[in-house]
């Protein structure tokens, strides 16, 4: 019966977004210092869209980057342990062939 009730102008359509426009999405949050208007702007820009066009929703915004934040501190963890082990390399290296100077 309340299902019945509905009106089909009601139902909310969801916009399946892809990969890339996620990504810039979540690029675009950071680099407006975590403004989503400012990412929803960017978004537009990108993608050519113009004011009666849809574009990701603050919520759907945040899921995201929630979503993609403890990987991206996964990732930038990985990138500092490679870039250390390069610097202890080169430090044992210089260390090796009597190179430092002191």
């Amino acid at each position: 019966m309340f299902l019945s009730l509905l009106n089909t102008r009601n139902l909310v359509i969801m916009k399946h977004w892809s990969s890339e426009q996620r990504a810039f999405a979540v690029k675009a949050y950071y680099k407006s210092n975590d403004s989503f208007v400012g990412a929803q702007r960017a978004f537009r820009r990108q993608f050519g869209l113009s004011s009666r066009n849809p574009v990701p929703s603050r919520g759907t915004i945040d899921l995201w980057v929630k979503t993609l934040k403890p990987q991206l501190a996964r990732l930038k963890r990985e990138v500092v342990v490679k870039k250390l082990d390069g610097l202890k390399k080169m430090c044992s290296k210089i260390i090796h062939q009597g190179l430092l100077l002191t």
